[in-house]
Order: C-alpha cells, then structure tokens, then sequence
C-alpha cells in the first residue's frame, strides 16, 4: 500500500498513442503514473485508481491503501471506437 512515507507523488503524462481513450497506470510504493493521449484517457485512468484504493480509508483522510499489492500495471484503450452502449 501507499504509506504515509510515499512523497505522494502522482505524474500525469501525454502520450502519442492513437486512441484519445487509452491510457497506462503504473502504480509503485512511492508514485504513481499516469500516461493518457487525451483528458478523456486520464479520466478513465483515475476512475481506475479510485477503483483500487480503499473508501474506507479514503474517506476518512488517512494513508491510501490500495487493495492489491504494488506494483500494479494497467494499460488500456477502447477495443471498439465506442463505451458502453452498443450504436443503434
């Protein structure tokens, strides 16, 4: 988990990736990295981190503890040029 040792230092990064969806989340003891083309990517990169982190922790303001040992390497992007819901 992040300790209260942890700089707290979250880096957000552009890629030249082609998808404006896609991003890469690499989550270390001391960092996190976030690596998105677009907004839209990093937006789904944090949605993802708010997913591994601990509420209860979270909420009440104390360290942020992840649910699954670090390190922790996610890449993403849309299989499909659409989320969610099917075109009709």
């Amino acid at each position: 988990h992040i300790t209260e040792e942890c700089t707290n230092d979250i880096s957000i990064l552009e890629t030249k990736d082609t998808d404006r969806e896609s991003y890469n989340l690499n989550i270390e003891s001391t960092k996190i990295e976030v690596k998105a083309t677009t907004i839209y990517g990093a937006r789904y990169a944090f949605q993802t981190l708010d997913q591994l982190l601990d509420l209860r922790v979270r909420n009440e303001s104390k360290i942020a503890a992840l649910r699954y040992p670090a390190p922790i390497k996610i890449a993403d992007k849309p299989q499909y040029p659409w989320r969610g819901l099917l075109p009709g």
